[in-house]
């Protein structure tokens, strides 16, 4: 019962075959996990970008709300000073009031003098 010369040639090609085949699927698993760690590592580049626009959207958030607040607030001083100064032209008004009206043409002294000494030649 010996192995006939056929019979090994073929063992030996489906070895081969098999062996091949081994070979075929260990090169398409390692390039599946190189796959893997390539859309791994895109995808943790992908994450890591977008915490850095969130962040960046926050800061930018932060400082539109931060000019808002200062432009309110500058608002509110602006329209406090027209109201100031709107009072404060009031007040002048009702000070000048009385000065205004007690401004009189008064003869001085020393105008009834000179009148009196012109009016005696």
């Amino acid at each position: 019962m010996g192995c006939t010369p056929s019979k090994t040639a073929a063992a030996a090609k489906v070895e081969e075959l098999s062996n091949a085949l081994v070979v075929e699927a260990e090169a398409v698993k390692a390039v599946e996990q190189k796959t893997d760690v390539e859309m791994v590592k895109e995808t943790a580049q992908l994450k890591l970008e977008t915490a850095e626009v969130k962040q960046k959207t926050a800061e930018v958030k932060q400082e539109l709300k931060q000019k808002q607040e200062l432009k309110q607030e500058l608002a509110e001083v602006k329209q406090e000073l027209k109201q100031e100064t709107a009072e404060l032209k009031q007040e002048i008004n009702e000070l000048m009031e009385p000065t205004i009206t007690e401004v009189k043409p008064e003869e001085t002294p020393a105008q009834s003098f000179w009148m009196g000494c012109c009016a005696s030649n």
